[in-house]
């Protein structure tokens, strides 16, 4: 008999907006890198608790620019993601960060801009058994603390690292608050977990049997 069994915990630690570059504004002209400065950064890098969203916060109009953010997810898997910048406000990156090596504008900005975390970010796919014929999935989450998080599950096949995974947030788990369970029924590919707010954590459980089983 074989299974698929992932067991983890989940948190992060509070927002840092920041962290990876204190205010500063960039008027060189052209394509110009962010000097990290802020209290995350060792060695030149910047490094988090765990993986999680990257923000930019402009001070001014920086709509007509873009930042791209360079860096490795928690497998050290190098990824890079290119924001479009806020107009008195934050931009935020779609993928989950473990460390930022550069931030790189597009050009002038408008006033200040700093660089950080926000208070969201998601797990590592956790990858289900694609060999056998799907069998259901059993979930579980319990919480410990104050915290706003959501199941989600792709579609997408998570081997593939030059794709971004479009993500889909389970019906039954999503913006909770307190412990869920689920299952799945049909085809899935990887199961994560997306941390919305708050500084507890989540611990889930995530089983699935195979034709062997049954």
């Amino acid at each position: 008999m074989r299974t698929t069994v992932y067991r983890f915990d989940f948190s992060l630690a509070a927002a840092d907006a920041d962290g990876v570059a204190e205010d500063q504004t960039l008027s060189a002209g052209g394509v110009q890198s962010v000097t990290f400065d802020g209290a995350l950064v060792v060695g030149g890098i910047a490094v988090f608790d765990a993986q999680r969203r990257v923000i930019v916060t402009s001070v001014g109009n920086d709509s007509s620019i873009t930042f791209t953010v360079t860096g490795a997810d928690e497998s050290g898997r190098p990824i890079s993601e290119t924001i479009d910048g806020a107009n008195a406000g934050v931009a935020s990156t779609t993928l989950d960060f473990l460390s930022v090596s550069s931030v790189v504008a597009s050009g002038d900005t408008a006033n200040d801009i700093s660089v950080g975390t926000s208070s969201v970010g998601a797990t590592l796919p956790k990858v289900l058994n694609l060999a056998d014929s799907f069998m259901p999935v059993g979930i579980g989450c319990t919480v410990d603390g104050t915290i706003d998080y959501t199941v989600q599950h792709t579609y997408d096949n998570p081997f593939d690292s030059s794709a971004n995974l479009e993500w889909f947030d389970n019906a039954d788990i999503a913006a909770e608050t307190d412990d869920e369970e689920t299952a799945y029924t049909t085809p899935v590919t990887a199961i994560r977990v997306l941390i919305n707010s708050g500084d507890g954590s989540v611990r889930t459980r995530i089983v699935q049997g195979s034709p062997a089983a049954y």
